[in-house]
């Protein structure tokens, strides 16, 4: 596991991106369709709507969790205001679900043990109505 360093913004885009590819232990790519927020101060996240099971998917988080959660609440919601299926925020971390769910809230869905490399991700549905956590 690799040692956890304090980070603040503000930071370019580059330099969160560093900080993402040394945590993740990958290098950092969109897939297609994947869309990407982003704040100098506060980090990045990437999303993608999937019409199939009607959530938005956070494949990728660096950064500052508790100022995004709203953020995310706010594409949930407004996607539902506007006659689009939303189940919520699907999110896929490899640290410690207890610790995403501690930042954003929600429910463990299901984790997926990477044969290969022995990875265990854990993927967290967060909506607006599951979270436990002060917006």
């Amino acid at each position: 596991m690799v040692k956890r360093r304090p980070v603040k913004g503000p930071m370019s885009f580059g330099s969160w991106v560093a900080v993402y590819e040394e945590r993740d232990r990958s290098k950092f790519e969109l897939s297609q369709g994947e869309e990407l927020a982003f704040d100098r101060q506060h980090g990045f996240f990437t999303w993608k709507y999937d019409f199939k099971e009607h959530w938005l998917l956070i494949p990728k988080m660096c950064g500052d969790g508790r100022y995004w959660r709203p953020r995310i609440f706010a594409m949930v919601e407004t996607l539902r205001a506007n006659g689009v299926p939303c189940v919520g925020a699907y999110c896929v971390t490899k640290r410690k679900p207890e610790v995403y769910m501690r930042v954003l809230g929600g429910e463990l869905v299901k984790q997926e043990v990477d044969e290969t490399t022995g990875i265990v991700y854990s993927y967290i549905l967060v909506t607006p109505e599951n979270t436990n956590v002060k917006r």
